[in-house]
């Protein structure tokens, strides 16, 4: 699985994402988005070249230092 990412500023902060790597079903590849809401939520959306369409949200999310 590959990864790739940066973290932009329009309009607000958040960190997208490109990946690449295989499911039970061969190669998938595609692009993404999260951004923290609050001290403990993210959300973000993931999608992949398919069109298959992913939206999250979490909570109890704690930094990693």
């Amino acid at each position: 699985m590959g990864l790739e990412g940066r973290i932009v500023s329009h309009p607000k902060e958040k960190f997208e994402l490109t990946f690449e790597g295989y499911d039970e079903y061969g190669s998938v590849h595609g692009f993404g988005w999260f951004r923290k809401l609050d001290e403990d939520t993210v959300e973000g959306e993931v999608v992949s070249h398919n069109s298959d369409k992913s939206k999250l949200q979490t909570k109890g999310v704690k930094d990693f230092k």
